[in-house]
């Protein structure tokens, strides 16, 4: 398959890859149309409390088999890679933000708390709350991670501060609400983005007085031990699903079904087993055991016989063959998903099949290598044209110009240009000429300056034929174009010489003047000396 698919005009189309961007370029994706079919609506899991295999169970099998994947918190703690599965996490709901959730649980609160609570107290009641829940291995990897990578670790804490507690969703027909504890219908009413740090703020953990309606409840409630507001219950057309209590029984709250998926995944059964429990809208929530799956997406048995697997190569061929096709283009898919490295068409241009890999693909510099780019040139052009955009809004085109000029790009250069044209337009508008003709000639782009030169031409013919001399010519002198300042004077002496012999040669006087050019106004004063000494 050639990689090199290039179209037209374009400039960085190098014959050669380079060996650093060639190592994945043929590995299995899943075939991009078979992707919607299979996928069964949504997973919910939770409390994966440090257990590896819990996560290689999402990243190698859940991801193929649902649409929507709801994590209800408490990655970390008790087991060894809490940590490096919390980046995880974050990696794939950065990757899939519109299929991969992430609801904090009480853990993260811990973690979130440790960090960012109100007060030095606080701070310090958090952390020992998560060395107390078997969080000592996670202090140790958040504080290495603080210090040896601190733009990740802020990364990580945003990430866990912006992620609301709780969501409501509908699959085939039936209702649910997810949260780490307990689904609070009365603040998800006030704020469906209620997240951690809002919880944070609000949520006094060392007050032993919280009413049954506080925030505290979403991430701690057990029923056992409880008390709740009914009306703060959501409708029974809901199903509450939740984690938190490992293996928990008996917990529907009045007429709301509720289902906890907290297998206890930390936890050795009898059979020496570890496992966790998932629930895709069942009657009951499944266990899952570690080192065996069993595909019980709904949709299972015909997916086995239906997903294919297909390299990133063959996928993209597919995608531009079927693109082009549909808008009988045979550059249509590789503009696109040109515009689409260079940051100029997001995701929603991108046919839904294929978003996925396509956005993987760029993310890994693999795109680049199908388009035959080299990604550490993409980067660099991105780079500049960046820098040229900041540059225009400042106000400041001469850098802008000169930046951009740095690449021989000319899709990058010409979007520049056309940005100082509008710029040029809009001062154009506003009555400033010399300020419009100075900003595109800066690019000395003979097109663009050519097109607002035949603007301001068109507007002096107008301003000629409404006898308004001394605009056409202010803005004639303007343009430097000799031709046009030479035709408007012209124009300004036909006009001069009838107001003389209509006998208005003072207004006459104040017409020539506005030509600016003291032959003619010379000429001018000379002609009406001479026809005085005659009388």
């Amino acid at each position: 398959t050639n990689l090199g698919i290039v179209a037209p005009g374009f400039q960085y189309a190098y014959a050669g890859v380079p060996a650093e961007y060639s190592t994945n370029i043929n590995q299995f994706y899943i075939n991009p149309n078979s992707v919607d079919v299979d996928r069964n609506e949504f997973v919910a899991i939770s409390d994966f409390h440090g257990e590896q295999f819990a996560m290689d169970k999402l990243t190698e099998h859940y991801l193929d088999e649902y649409n929507n994947i709801y994590n209800l918190g408490d990655i970390t703690d008790r087991g060894d890679d809490g940590v490096s599965m919390l980046l995880q996490q974050m990696e794939l709901a950065k990757k899939y933000p519109n299929r991969v959730h992430y609801l904090p649980g009480n853990h993260d609160s811990f973690i979130y708390g440790m960090y960012y609570a109100k007060d030095a107290q606080q701070r310090a009641i958090y952390r020992k709350n998560l060395e107390y829940n078997g969080g000592a291995k996670t202090i140790q990897d958040l504080e290495n991670l603080r210090i040896n990578n601190p733009q990740k670790f802020n990364e990580l804490m945003n990430f866990l501060g912006s992620q609301p507690l709780q969501q409501v969703s509908e699959f085939n027909g039936k209702k649910y609400c997810f949260a780490h504890a307990f689904f609070n219908q009365t603040i998800y009413n006030q704020n469906p983005n209620y997240n951690l740090k809002n919880y944070m703020n609000d949520v006094n953990f060392t007050d032993k007085n919280k009413s049954s309606s506080s925030p505290y409840y979403i991430l701690w409630f057990r029923k056992k031990k409880n008390s709740y507001n009914p009306a703060d219950l959501p409708s029974s057309e809901y199903t509450m699903v939740v984690g938190h209590t490992p293996n928990a029984t008996d917990i529907n709250l009045g007429d709301v079904k509720v289902v906890c998926v907290d297998g206890g995944a930390n936890k050795v059964d009898l059979d020496g087993n570890k496992s966790i429990k998932k629930f895709d809208g069942g009657a009951e929530p499944i266990i899952t055991v570690k080192g065996y799956h069993n595909d019980t997406s709904g949709k299972g048995n015909n997916k086995v016989n239906t997903v294919t697997r297909v390299t990133l190569t063959d996928a993209l061929d597919q995608y531009v063959k079927e693109e082009n096709a549909k808008y009988n283009d045979n550059n249509y898919a590789q503009k696109l998903l040109y515009n689409y490295v260079y940051g100029f068409a997001d995701d929603n241009n991108i046919t839904g099949n294929y978003r996925e890999i396509i956005a993987e693909a760029r993310n890994s510099g693999e795109l680049c290598q199908y388009l035959g780019l080299n990604p550490n040139q993409v980067a660099y052009e991105k780079s500049l044209y960046q820098n040229a955009i900041n540059y225009l809004n400042s106000g400041d085109v001469q850098n802008a110009v000169g930046t951009i000029n740095q690449t021989n790009n000319n899709k990058l250069i010409n979007k520049v240009y056309n940005k100082v044209y509008q710029q040029s337009l809009k001062l154009l508008e506003s009555g400033q000429t010399k300020e419009a003709l100075d900003v595109i000639r800066i690019t000395n782009d003979k097109k663009q300056i050519s097109k607002i030169e035949d603007i301001v031409a068109k507007q002096v013919t107008e301003l000629i034929n409404n006898k308004k001399y001394a605009k056409a010519n202010k803005m004639a002198l303007a343009t430097q174009d000799s031709n046009l300042i030479t035709a408007v004077q012209g124009a300004t002496s036909d006009e001069v010489i009838s107001l003389y012999n209509n006998g208005r040669k003072w207004k006459a006087k104040r017409v020539i003047k506005t030509t600016q050019n003291p032959e003619l106004i010379h000429q001018f004063i000379d002609e009406i000396s001479v026809k005085r000494n005659r009388k």
